[in-house]
C-alpha cells in the first residue's frame, strides 16, 4: 500500500519540482529575515521584547525550514 501512494506522488510530483519549491521558500525567508531584521533592529523600542519576537521567528521557521528539507530529502530518496 505504502509503495503504491509513493510511485503514485512520484507520477505526480517531480523531485526536481519539489527542490525548486524548497529553493524558492528559502529565498522568500532570507528576503523576509532581512527586512524584519532590519526594522526589528531600527524601530525596536524594548529590547527584551524585541529579542523575544526574533528567537521566536527563528525558532519556528527554523523548524519549517527543516521540516520541508526533510520532506524533500525523503521524497527524493
Amino acid at each position: 500500500m505504502n509503495e503504491g501512494i509513493r510511485e503514485s506522488l512520484a507520477n505526480f510530483i517531480s523531485p526536481t519540482v519539489l527542490w525548486l519549491v524548497y529553493l524558492i521558500a528559502f529565498a522568500v525567508f532570507v528576503v523576509v529575515s532581512i527586512a524584519l531584521m532590519y526594522h526589528w533592529k531600527n524601530y525596536n523600542v524594548n529590547s527584551a521584547v524585541g529579542k523575544r519576537i526574533v528567537r521566536g521567528y527563528f525558532l519556528v521557521s527554523g523548524i519549517f525550514l527543516f521540516s520541508m528539507l526533510v520532506a524533500a530529502i525523503a521524497y527524493s530518496s
